[in-house]
C-alpha cells in the first residue's frame, strides 16, 4: 500500500489496486454470490479480505463505492461509443 496512506484512509486508488479489485470482483464465484444474496455486505467483506492478501486495505464502503464508480464509468463510455459509432472508438482503461 502507498506509504503516504494510513490504513483505510487513502482515497486515491492505485492502478494495481483497481486491477486487483476487478480481478476479484470479476471472478465467477464472486458474481454468483452477488446473484444469490439479498445483502451484499458479506460479499464485499470477502472482497476486502482478498484485497488484503494483495496488500491493499479497503473498507466495504470504499470497495462498494469504487465498484459503483467503475460500473458507471463503463456504462458512460459504452453509451458514448454507441452514440459515436466505431469511428469514435473510446479506449477504456480497465475494460477490454
Amino acid at each position: 500500500m502507498d506509504e503516504n496512506c494510513w490504513q483505510y484512509q487513502c482515497a486515491r486508488w492505485l492502478t494495481k489496486e483497481i486491477r486487483a479489485l476487478i480481478n476479484i470482483w470479476g471472478n465467477q464465484d464472486v458474481q454468483q454470490k452477488f446473484d444469490v444474496t439479498v445483502r451484499d455486505s458479506e460479499v464485499y467483506r470477502n472482497i476486502s479480505e482478498e484485497l488484503k492478501k494483495f496488500g491493499y486495505a479497503r473498507t466495504v464502503s470504499q470497495i462498494r463505492s469504487k465498484v459503483k464508480q467503475l460500473k458507471r464509468d463503463y456504462r458512460l463510455q459504452k453509451d458514448k461509443l454507441n452514440r459515436s459509432g466505431s469511428a469514435g472508438a473510446i479506449k477504456l482503461k480497465f475494460f477490454q
